[in-house]
């Protein structure tokens, strides 16, 4: 029964990504912190779950090969879990 929280997450997400007031500016999905680690990354390194990354993978524009500033992609970051 994990639809409620994953609607509630992906409201919170749209609403980051697309907010409907004109004076807020939208937020990337592929913003990254100083490290230069995306949401896909934190999502793997800080063991989200599964259903995270598939909400993540579903929003349009999501850039899965965006490198950390040691040059680890999200996949590189999930095949050394």
């Amino acid at each position: 029964v994990l639809t409620y929280p994953l609607d509630i997450i992906k409201t919170t997400l749209n609403e980051l990504l697309m907010p409907k007031k004109p004076d807020i500016p939208p937020i990337s999905i592929n913003s990254f912190n100083n490290r230069h680690e995306t949401v896909m990354h934190q999502c793997i390194c800080g063991k989200a779950g599964e259903s995270m990354m598939h909400l993540l993978l579903a929003f349009p524009g999501i850039d899965i090969n965006i490198a950390s500033n040691r040059g680890v992609t999200p996949l590189h970051a999930a095949i050394q879990r």
